[in-house]
């Protein structure tokens, strides 16, 4: 389940600029 979580925050951060 957790499998998603990962690459998902990595995304997130990305967008985000970090």
């Amino acid at each position: 389940m957790f499998s998603w979580h990962v690459p998902s925050c990595a995304i997130l951060m990305f967008s985000f600029g970090w």
